[in-house]
């Protein structure tokens, strides 16, 4: 994408090392951050999704006796 701007005569202002760096790092955070809510909201939807079931089982249980 950069070359096509370059390539169309836009300007491009350089960027130094140390700020690819520091992008790179806090992005890299953020991703993890996001992985592990999403991961944390899958688990307790899951934990969630068993009780009913096992709830709904032993509900079962009780008519069939």
């Amino acid at each position: 994408m950069l070359n096509l701007l370059d390539y169309y005569g836009y300007k491009i202002p350089p960027f130094k090392n140390s700020a690819h760096t520091l992008l790179g790092v806090a992005l890299g955070l953020l991703l993890v951050y996001r992985t592990n809510a999403a991961y944390d909201r899958f688990w307790e939807g899951r934990k969630a999704w068993y009780a009913n079931y096992f709830r709904s089982i032993n509900i079962k249980g009780l008519f069939n006796q």
